[in-house]
């Protein structure tokens, strides 16, 4: 079966999604957010990983050395986080997303 690109791109739409949507739903706290999202995306996360383990097409070294950097890059992404203002976090994260949607749309071809 040969994917389109609009289907690698679906998961962080949904995502994003999300994030807007619980902004939209009241919640201020970025880091409140933050956290729902990030319960939601582990939970696609472990239906994704179930099928691929179910399928056995799982390289586990690889896999174990990406949980691995997953983990610590989280822990420290969520410290450092919490330790800046929410407005520097809200502009880093609308940066970032702008140009991630800067770069899918004019540089990858």
């Amino acid at each position: 079966m040969n994917r389109g690109k609009a289907d690698d791109d679906l998961p962080g739409f949904i995502i994003a999604f999300l994030c807007a949507a619980l902004g939209l739903m009241g919640l201020t706290n970025i880091h409140q957010m933050n956290g729902l999202k990030n319960v939601f995306a582990a939970l696609f996360n472990l239906m994704a990983i179930a099928a691929f383990v179910w399928k056995g097409l799982v390289d586990w070294p690889v896999a174990a050395s990406m949980m691995a950097g997953s983990i610590a890059g989280g822990f420290l992404a969520s410290h450092t986080a919490q330790r800046v203002p929410q407005s520097w976090v809200r502009a880093s994260i609308g940066l970032i997303g702008f140009a991630a949607g800067a770069w899918m749309l004019f540089g990858r071809r």
